[in-house]
């Protein structure tokens, strides 16, 4: 699955991207770094909301530390995203 996730990507085939990482999440199987980039993904497609709701019902997979915080400044800055508190 990674692999097809990073070839989504790497053609911005942002719509598959979020496809194959909502089937991963949906799996259980998904990973702190795909659920950021699924969150990144949203804003990205004009999901806000849902990437909030991704974040919020993700209970204790996501540590804050300084790239978490740049990622919420940098998402809240571009897409009017709001961080957990």
């Amino acid at each position: 699955m990674p692999d097809l996730v990073a070839g989504a990507l790497a053609r911005r085939d942002f719509d598959d991207a979020i496809r194959l990482l909502d089937s991963e999440k949906k799996l259980g199987a998904i990973e702190l770094n795909d659920l950021l980039i699924l969150t990144y993904l949203y804003c990205v497609n004009g999901q806000v909301k849902k990437a909030e709701d991704l974040v919020a019902s993700s209970g204790g997979l996501i540590k804050r530390d300084w790239f978490v915080d740049w990622l919420w400044g940098k998402l809240q800055a571009d897409f009017g995203f709001h961080p957990p508190p």
